[in-house]
């Protein structure tokens, strides 16, 4: 009987290993953060670029850094919400669009509820042009970043 007992306790341990090994991979392999699209303003003494950015994720995603053209920081950068279907993308001022700092606030998955409701952005503005924008953020506690290159 005790024999049993140890391969049944030595097959739910495997069992467990394999589950937690797979969740890990699962998690580590995620990528949720896209952007989907850009505007840039030049011109206007600065240069500022808006890109829309989406979760696709399972929870909430918090943005802890922007930086541009390979490790620069930009002069500002913001996150932009809009609770209306009004897109963050191409707008640098609008009633339906909040703009606060990048871990005030958590850009939430897109679900069917919120697809057309909820949207998100960020606005850099840079004294040079920008080429590239690498987004430093954080998903089921472990830290990531995605480089995105302006068109």
């Amino acid at each position: 009987m005790n024999a049993i007992r140890k391969r049944i306790m030595l097959g739910v341990w495997i069992l467990i290993l394999l589950l937690v090994g797979f969740l890990y991979i699962l998690i580590e392999r995620a990528a949720p953060l896209h952007v989907m699209g850009q505007t840039v303003y030049e011109g206007l003494g600065d240069h500022q670029v808006l890109i829309e950015v989406i979760n696709e994720g399972y929870t909430g995603i918090t943005v802890s850094a922007v930086t541009v053209n390979g490790g620069g920081s930009p002069l500002k950068a913001k996150l932009g919400i809009s609770h209306s279907s009004q897109l963050v993308l191409g707008q640098l001022k609008h009633a339906d669009i909040e703009f606060v700092g990048l871990e005030q606030a958590r850009i939430q998955p897109r679900t069917d509820e919120n697809r057309y409701k909820l949207n998100y952005g960020l606005r850099i503005v840079h004294t040079a042009p920008v080429v590239s924008i690498e987004i430093h953020y954080s998903y089921l506690g472990l830290k990531r970043s995605i480089v995105y290159e302006v068109l």
